[in-house]
Formats: C-alpha cells, structure tokens, sequence
C-alpha cells in the first residue's frame, strides 16, 4: 500500500484469564485498565472483554503502575 498515513499509539499489552474460585473460566467479563492516577471519565481508558475461557487482551495499556476493574 502507498499513499496512506496512520499513526500508531504505543502502550502495553494486559493479558490474562479471570477464573472463578473453582478455577472455570469466567466469560463475558468487561474489563477497564487506566493509569492509576487516574480518575474515571480521563483519557487514558481502556478495554477489554474476557473469552470463553476467561482469558482478555487489552491493548493500548499505557506502561506504569495501572487500575484494573472487573464487573459480569
């Protein structure tokens, strides 16, 4: 391709998978990761959404120390 600009963001990567105290997969969780100075409604709000198996990727994380909400 030529022709087309884009700029991309850089941040990290959370990844994990949410289980229940039994250890089975907890799907369909919403989860939030912001800087953790931060307070809600700021820029710097991502997400992500837990697979079958409970596993997530939340992409974009800016590095640092970060607060982590889980709601289902």
């Amino acid at each position: 391709l030529s022709g087309i600009d884009f700029e991309l963001e850089t941040g990290a990567i959370l990844v994990g998978r949410l289980t229940d105290l039994h250890g089975k997969g907890v799907e369909g969780a919403s989860l939030e990761a912001r800087p953790a100075d931060q307070d809600r409604g700021e820029k710097g709000f991502f997400q992500g959404l837990s697979g079958p198996d409970g596993r997530f990727r939340v992409v974009g994380v800016e590095p640092g120390l970060s607060t982590v909400r889980v709601t289902k």
